[in-house]
């Protein structure tokens, strides 16, 4: 499972051949991030992130990971010693979790973005000013997601009809909210996500790992008053890093965690282990079997996984979890809308389109004549509109339309014009 390094190509870029299965390209994404000028004399952010690519093969699926809570590079461990509660000792997360996964999926004809979480590129242990300015928000996380699927659209070998989120923990209630609010997110894969509020699993979190039921009543009481607005925003909670603002924005948003998954159109899998304790799926895997009812929901729990779908004496990946990711993203990939049609060099017989390029006016020529429709259909594959035909001769205006490729389809013929 580990892979030999072959080749580095030191040109900005580093490129790695791994026993010819795929190629990893180090690589990083710019997010403008203006409100950090003040606060950590920051414009902007890099993201450090690597993306494995198989080597057989053009245009691939691709899987975009994100991270659970904590401070955690682009493999998903921490390579800087952190506490989980103040007062604890200092310790790391190492469990290589996002490595696995781009490695294995990589080697079945599916591409990886993995990169590293905010928190980490801003170093939010070694300044701590990260959490107490109220410097990073879960708004942020999301947006990072936003940035890191234009990013990979920017990819020569990504399918990008068939573009997909997996969320470990915290973020898999971030992917399931980005990829509703994207049309060219195909599927999420919400691993052990927290089905109820983060308030409630942190109070649950404190009975049951850290055994400290006194703890838990303060921070219910804490927490009441945080919801309430009588908490004060300058003081953090019990046992917590974690800014007071930072929690009030993941409680409202995993407050709607269930209906955002109710209202999903998007094909999700539900991924969660018997042996969690950070979610136990008595609580959360039951409630989203018991709430999400739509058919491109899947459930699957497995025995004896714990909260990094590893086993307790085992933190290695399972590779019952592995083959479920491969097989489930491969099953719920999609032809774009343009895929199947027929193009043609020279046009069709039945179709033709001029001027090509245009700015304002489309004329459509076509043999088509008898009431059918034609539609017109971006360069993702989702229809913007449908044009009747009454005659040979059809004008389209398509001043409205952003400038870029786009497709005219009638029957199973398909011709392409640009827009300028």
């Amino acid at each position: 499972m580990r892979a030999t390094l072959f080749s580095i190509l030191l040109c900005g870029l580093v490129t790695y051949s791994f026993a010819q299965d795929y190629t990893t390209t180090l690589d990083s994404f710019y997010v403008p991030t203006p409100e950090y000028t003040n606060s950590l004399n920051l414009d902007s952010l890099h993201f450090p992130c690597a993306i494995t690519q198989p080597t057989a093969g053009n245009k691939f699926p691709i899987l975009i990971l994100v991270h659970g809570t904590s401070v955690l590079d682009m493999d998903a461990n921490s390579t800087k010693d952190y506490k989980d509660n103040v007062g604890t000792n200092f310790r790391k997360a190492q469990t290589r979790m996002f490595f696995e996964i781009a490695d294995s999926l990589s080697r079945n004809g599916i591409m990886v973005l993995r990169y590293d979480k905010r928190s980490f590129t801003v170093n939010c242990i070694e300044k701590p000013e990260c959490w107490f300015v109220d410097t990073i928000s879960p708004h942020d996380y999301m947006r990072d997601i936003h940035h890191a699927v234009d990013f990979v659209k920017t990819l020569s070998n990504v399918d990008t009809c068939n573009i997909f989120l997996a969320g470990h923990s915290q973020g898999g209630s971030f992917v399931s909210t980005v990829g509703n609010e994207r049309k060219d997110v195909r599927g999420i894969l919400n691993m052990a996500g927290t089905a109820l509020p983060i308030d409630s699993v942190s109070i649950k979190q404190f009975e049951t790992i850290n055994s400290d039921p006194v703890g838990a009543n303060i921070l219910r009481d804490q927490f009441d008053s945080l919801r309430n607005g009588t908490w004060p925003m300058t003081q953090t909670l019990y046992g917590n890093h974690f800014s007071p603002r930072f929690w009030l924005d993941w409680i409202t948003h995993t407050d709607s965690a269930i209906i955002v998954q109710q209202n999903s159109t998007k094909p999700t899998a539900f991924m969660n282990g018997t042996a969690d304790r950070f979610v136990p799926p008595n609580i959360h895997y039951q409630a989203w079997v018991d709430h999400v009812n739509r058919p491109n929901a899947t459930f699957k729990l497995f025995d004896d996984i714990d909260h990094s779908f590893g086993t307790e004496y085992d933190s290695t990946m399972s590779p019952e979890v592995l083959q479920f990711m491969i097989s489930w993203i491969h099953e719920n990939t999609q032809n774009c809308g343009i895929v199947g049609f027929e193009e043609q060099t020279p046009p069709h017989p039945t179709l033709s389109l001029y001027p090509n390029p245009t700015t304002e006016k489309l004329t459509i020529i076509s043999t088509q004549t008898n009431g059918t429709h034609c539609q017109l259909i971006d360069n993702q594959g989702e229809i913007l509109r449908s044009i009747p035909i009454e005659n040979s001769s059809t004008k389209l205006d398509i001043s409205d339309l952003k400038n870029g490729i786009y497709f005219i389809t009638c029957g199973a013929v398909l011709s392409k014009f640009i827009k300028n």
